[in-house]
């Protein structure tokens, strides 16, 4: 009984030994503002972009990362080509949110001051020109705020840029 204990042991030993030997390496793509990291990019990710010399957007799924090229189902294009990336969605948690609050606090004043008139005053449905004000302004001002997000990023300005990471993971 303990030598079968003691071999089993001794196998998973081995095994974990085997393992911790190995290493991985994936590319990722990573598009930055400078040195600051704007969004990254894996595969399996959609990449929304425009190549150089096109007039449209090509949407595709990136099925793999090389140092200078990003590989799609049936095509492979160099980062150097792309022209502008546009984010299918801004990784802007805090302008979100802002703007979804500014826009629905604007209907929810207007909703509950029509309520005050109609039930609490007894002066029936009609905002004041206070209300209008107040309310029309923090919905206009959430709607700009979303409006005015960047999702699009010319990336021969200088300013920025596409490039590629790896990381080796080194399993233990």
């Amino acid at each position: 009984m303990v030598f079968l204990f003691m071999s089993r042991l001794c196998a998973i030993w081995i095994f974990f030994s085997l393992m911790s030997f190995t290493a991985t390496a994936q590319y990722y793509l990573q598009l930055k503002k400078r040195n600051k990291v704007i969004h990254t990019y894996s595969a399996g990710d959609r990449i929304r972009f425009k190549l150089e010399g096109d007039n449209f957007y090509t949407n595709q799924m990136i099925t793999g990362v090389t140092d200078s090229t990003i590989k799609f189902h049936l095509l492979d294009v160099a980062i150097r080509d792309i022209k502008v990336v546009k984010l299918l969605k801004r990784d802007s948690y805090g302008l979100d949110l802002v703007s979804r609050m500014a826009v629905t606090a604007g209907v929810f004043f207007l909703a509950i001051d029509q309520v005050n008139q109609l039930f609490v005053q007894d002066e029936g449905l009609g905002p004041s020109s206070e209300t209008l004000i107040i309310s029309g302004s923090l919905v206009s001002g959430g709607l700009l705020i979303w409006l005015l997000k960047k999702k699009r990023f010319r990336l021969k300005a200088g300013k920025y840029r596409l490039s590629t990471t790896d990381f080796y993971i080194q399993k233990r």
